[in-house]
C-alpha cells in the first residue's frame, strides 16, 4: 500500500510477538491519502492525494494493522480489517470477513451504495 491513512485505536488485539493487548490502528486508501489520523465517526478530507470519490453512500475499504506499540513487532500488518464509510464517514472497523475480495478487484475499496 502507498499513501493512506488511518483509523486510530480502531480494533484491541493481542500482539502476537509479546502478547501485550492494545488498541491498535487499521491503514487504508481512500480519501485523500496523505497519513491522515482519524478515529472512527470522523469525516474524511478530499482534494489532495485522492482515492476513490467523494459523497458515496456506502464504501468499504482494504486495511492493514499497524505495529505493535509495546514491543514494534509488525506481523500483524498481514491482519486484514474492512474499514466502512457511509457519506464520507468513517462508520466501522471489522476484522476482514472474506466477503470482499479486493485482490481480485485490484482496488483498495469497494463501493458498495451511491
Amino acid at each position: 500500500m502507498a499513501a493512506f491513512n488511518e483509523v486510530a485505536h480502531a480494533v484491541t488485539t493481542a500482539c502476537p510477538a509479546c502478547g501485550a493487548v492494545a488498541e491498535r490502528g487499521v491503514q487504508y486508501s481512500f480519501g485523500d491519502t496523505w497519513q491522515h489520523l482519524y478515529r472512527i465517526g470522523d469525516r474524511i478530507t478530499w482534494g489532495g492525494n485522492d482515492v476513490g470519490e467523494p459523497g458515496l453512500a456506502a464504501v468499504v475499504a482494504d486495511g492493514y494493522g499497524t505495529a505493535c506499540l509495546s514491543c514494534g513487532a509488525d506481523e500483524w500488518s498481514d491482519m486484514r480489517y474492512e474499514v466502512h464509510f457511509v457519506h464520507d464517514v468513517i462508520v466501522s472497523v471489522e476484522r476482514a470477513s472474506g466477503k470482499y475480495d479486493f485482490e481480485k478487484v485490484h482496488v483498495p475499496y469497494l463501493v458498495l451504495g451511491e
